[in-house]
């Protein structure tokens, strides 16, 4: 037996559960099996992507497609201006601290101009706030939160160097005829955290296509009512 039965199968036994009609039941069944958050999952992006701008369509399998766009969010700040848990950064020209103290702090520099992570005036928060990373909860409170730092600083020189930026991310559900029938967006995603952002895309397009689809059948459901009640009226007139 293919996948898709078992699953009809398996979600028929749900509805009925429900207390529906063995024939609305099936119909809810198999519109699951078909249409639902898991079964649309494998059809919509790879677990890694290149987040640059421009623009994908994936067909679906009833005709449908998904259009995911992504935008580099130039509104967004820099991550220490509009991120909590970021160390102090500073920048001016010539090179910072004494004695080679932020040597290995340096985010970026250009013709004598440079910004760095300053570590010492965020160690006492992070000490404060109990900041650590892998391996975790080794060492002492200090080393602990030098190599948080360390980790946050990576993360910081990294978007400096232009290695990831922020983007948009749009999500638009399209028919057979390209009419557009739903859409979603949000800002302010990294560009290299893809295995997020593709799970945001499965999880936007397979409510999107529910949502759809559950309009549709409740406005054949209407229509059907109003026809029977005309035709009703008809009749008895």
């Amino acid at each position: 037996m293919n996948t898709y039965n078992v699953r009809v199968r398996r979600l028929y036994r749900e509805e009925r559960s429900k207390n529906l009609p063995a024939s609305m039941a099936l119909i809810h069944a198999r519109y699951e099996a078909k249409f639902g958050e898991k079964s649309v999952k494998r059809h919509i992006l790879p677990d890694q992507h290149e987040a640059s701008d421009g623009e994908e369509i994936h067909l679906l399998t009833n005709g449908w497609k998904i259009r995911v766009r992504f935008q580099r969010d130039e509104d967004h700040n820099a991550p220490w201006s509009d991120c909590d848990g970021m160390g102090v950064v500073c920048d001016g020209h010539g090179h910072p601290g004494e004695h080679n103290e932020y040597e290995e702090w340096v985010l970026n520099s250009e013709h004598g101009w440079y910004r760095w992570y300053d570590w010492k005036a965020t160690l006492p928060e992070a000490i404060r706030d109990d900041w650590d990373a892998p391996p975790y909860r080794t060492g002492t409170k200090r080393e602990q939160a030098m190599r948080a730092m360390k980790s946050n600083y990576e993360l910081l020189r990294r978007w400096c160097n232009d290695d990831w930026w922020y983007i948009g991310l749009i999500v638009t559900l399209l028919d057979e005829d390209d009419t557009e029938l739903a859409e979603d967006s949000c800002w302010g995603f990294e560009s290299d955290a893809m295995n997020y952002i593709t799970e945001q895309v499965r999880s936007w397009a397979a409510h999107m296509i529910v949502e759809e689809r559950t309009s549709r059948r409740k406005a054949a459901h209407a229509a059907r009512v109003a026809r029977r009640f005309s035709d009703a009226m008809a009749g008895g007139i």
